[in-house]
């Protein structure tokens, strides 16, 4: 039922949820390797919940190089699907989240961990 929604310009990129900052507001580790905070735009508010280690697709400012709106998050199921077209800088898995995904070589291995499918 997601539509897949990939960055179609270059003024958009991937993240990393890193830390949650409060007031829709959290800390990025962004594709370019570079920590920027993300704000969770206002229609997404009521819609979407951004969880510690979510990947995000953001759309930078041209006006603030720190600051980047958060236009998608993606589910873990998606991003198992889509990490290979998506060229991401960072690792997807961190061990002390529930909401895990792991990745290894040999596809039949993978290991989901998680509560809403």
């Amino acid at each position: 039922n997601d539509k897949i929604i990939l960055k179609d310009s270059d003024d958009q990129d991937y993240g990393k949820v890193e830390k949650l900052l409060g007031s829709c507001r959290v800390s990025l580790l962004c594709n370019d390797k570079i920590n920027r905070i993300g704000i969770i735009r206002g229609n997404m508010k009521k819609k979407q919940w951004i969880n510690l280690h979510n990947i995000v697709l953001y759309s930078k400012r041209e006006y603030e190089d720190n600051k980047v709106d958060i236009i998608h998050v993606y589910n873990n199921d998606i991003i198992k699907s889509l990490h290979n077209k998506m060229n991401l800088s960072f690792c997807i898995n961190n061990n002390e989240d529930d909401n895990d995904i792991y990745f290894s070589n040999n596809d039949e291995d993978v290991e989901y961990n998680l509560d809403d499918i």
